[in-house]
């Protein structure tokens, strides 16, 4: 199976991590393809469902999309380590050398109800902080990418690409719209949410909570302890790289670090001013 990556859009040879935005696009590209290879079995109606040690799903989809992106992102970046959901234990490098983290299938059990919120998400992480991320809608044919530091973008199932110009802000008086999980809910995600102001909640499955912040949906999410750091890792790049913010306890950022990968509660915004955590 190709990995659908352009030859082009490979970062030169020893670039290495001088164009960040090049290898954004790279892995949006192979971000895209995984997607479509995950169209592709939903459509047969081969996705065959079996449990993890974690007794978490895990179909066909979830494992081919693994294999396209573990291959594909060989090519973007030679030797660069990868964390996936679906191969943890293969993980072999330290937090402080640069690793793609991934979720080939994000909202697996959305997938196998036939929903449509689901997605591919892909970060490279340095220094156990992701430095660019990719969060690709197979069912919409279209992804979000950013890049830490300098921007955000939106690529359209044509390929149209526009430039995401900075979350929503609240004004003084403004009822916040509030994302939260359909599958990881807490009493320490609703202690959270009482400490906002007046809001409406609306559940988003998988890391599209990060995508809607950053095209200006809405202007706080909510995550339980129940996460795992290839869960949140492309979506808070994409965030981050649109003016957002995401944190944990005592407003310390999450980190991509072994052994368990968990991520404590956390809560997202906008505009960081929204904050209740400081």
């Amino acid at each position: 199976m190709s990995t659908c990556v352009p030859r082009s859009a490979l970062p030169e040879h020893g670039a290495e991590f001088g164009d960040l935005k090049r290898i954004a696009r790279a892995a949006e590209a192979a971000a895209r393809c995984a997607g479509a290879c995950i169209l592709e079995i939903a459509a047969r109606g081969a996705s065959e469902v079996r449990s993890k040690s974690d007794h978490s799903p895990v179909t066909a989809a979830d494992l081919a999309a693994h294999e396209l992106l573990q291959r594909a992102l060989a090519e973007i970046l030679p030797g660069v380590a990868l964390l996936s959901e679906e191969a943890p234990e293969e993980f072999s490098a330290t937090a402080r050398q640069p690793y793609w983290v991934i979720d080939p299938l994000d909202g697996t059990q959305e997938f196998i109800r036939g929903g449509s919120e689901y997605c591919v998400n892909v970060a490279l992480c340095v220094d156990a902080r992701p430095v660019l991320g990719v969060v690709h809608v197979p069912k919409a044919g279209a992804s979000f990418a950013g890049v830490v530091g300098d921007v955000a973008w939106r690529v359209a199932a044509s390929g149209v690409e526009d430039v995401l110009l900075g979350p929503v802000r609240a004004r003084a008086g403004d009822e916040l719209r509030v994302f939260v999980s359909r599958w990881h809910r807490s009493s320490k995600v609703e202690a959270l949410r009482a400490m906002l102001p007046a809001h409406t909640t609306e559940v988003r499955g998988a890391a599209l909570k990060f995508t809607a912040l950053a095209a200006g949906e809405g202007h706080v999410a909510l995550g339980g302890g129940g996460t795992k750091i290839w869960d949140t890792a492309a979506g808070e790049a994409v965030l981050l790289a649109s003016g957002g913010i995401l944190l944990g306890p005592g407003g310390v950022p999450l980190r991509a670090e072994a052994p368990e990968w968990k991520n404590p509660c956390w809560i997202a915004s906008a505009n960081p001013a929204l904050f209740p955590v400081s």
